[in-house]
């Protein structure tokens, strides 16, 4: 079946109350975008960087407000493994390097991330002898991640005093995610939604729940030996507060909140080698109570078909 679908799934104690906490990305949220022919493993190297810049509300009025940005670049391997014509398996392992400048200190953080293990399934698909313009196929499924990332607790957090700074969050997640594409000859819609459930780590801290949610229209050119697909559209994530202590549900009210951004990007496939690039700009967002914003996202990718 010659047509491309799109396919994404999505996604301490109290010591730590007094801490500087305010900042931007959450780990743990996985984005594959359009994907070509569902029915082919693969394997490939993604690449994703998002920068913020936070105000710091001191807590006393004779104290100056401070300011911080902070740069997260995500590199993983991942692939996808297919079960027969319903069933698929996607893994993900991250390498993270994060950065913040605060106060004219830079404090870097890097190491492996958590690894992820997703499974979906394909509840409609278009019989692939249709002779119809119209094609659409609706996947869903869920996964775990596993605190397999670098995480060195609370002395981490009283030094930088970021949490989302650390490579790894220390807790076992589980993402789900749903995702309906609509394609009429070589133009087409695609839907994504996803939602992270986490859970507390061993230092009792809860990063907040996360719904993110992308509608892309994009457009098939084939040529004889490439194909191009162009994408535009835009992408919704709401995050929770988190929680500084889940037991005693101490809030973090510099966490959580919205960002719609508008996201353009291109695919290009050359035989079994696929590349991938999309831009993200915030159009609008309330997030960390305010004191949180978000600059960019930039993602890339190379992807073998096998």
């Amino acid at each position: 079946m010659k047509y491309i679908i799109g396919c994404a799934l999505l996604l301490f104690s109290s010591t730590i109350a007094d801490a500087c906490d305010v900042c931007g990305a959450s780990s743990g949220n996985q984005n594959l975008g359009l994907l070509p022919q569902m029915y082919r493993h693969f394997a490939g190297i993604q690449y994703q960087y998002n920068s913020f810049s936070s105000t710091h509300v001191p807590l006393s009025d004779n104290q100056p407000v401070e300011y911080s940005d902070e740069y997260y670049r995500n590199v993983q391997v991942w692939g996808r493994y297919c079960i027969g014509r319903k069933w698929q398996l996607f893994a993900f392992v991250p390498y993270r390097y994060n950065r913040s400048t605060y106060t004219g200190q830079t404090e870097p953080s890097q190491g492996i991330g958590d690894a992820t293990l997703l499974v979906n399934y394909t509840f409609i698909q278009t019989s692939d002898s249709s002779e119809s313009p119209i094609q659409h196929r609706l996947q869903g499924g869920a996964g775990i991640k596993a605190p397999t990332g670098s995480y060195k607790g609370v002395s981490v957090l009283e030094k930088q005093g970021l949490p989302n700074m650390q490579p790894g969050t220390g807790a076992w997640d589980i993402p789900l995610n749903l995702n309906y594409t609509l394609k009429y000859n070589n133009t087409g819609l695609n839907m994504d939604c996803s939602y992270n459930i986490t859970t507390a780590n061993r230092d009792n801290y809860k990063y907040g729940n996360r719904l993110n949610t992308q509608l892309l229209a994009f457009y098939w050119l084939q040529g004889s030996a490439v194909s191009v697909l162009p994408q535009i559209g835009t992408r919704y994530e709401y995050a929770l507060h988190d929680y500084d202590n889940y037991n005693r549900k101490w809030l973090n009210e510099q966490t959580g909140g919205y960002i719609l951004s508008g996201v353009a990007g291109v695919q290009v496939y050359y035989n079994n080698i696929g590349l991938q690039l999309q831009y993200s700009k915030p159009f609008t967002q309330n997030y960390g109570a305010g004191n949180i914003k978000a600059i960019q996202r930039v993602d890339a990718g190379l992807m073998f078909l096998l």
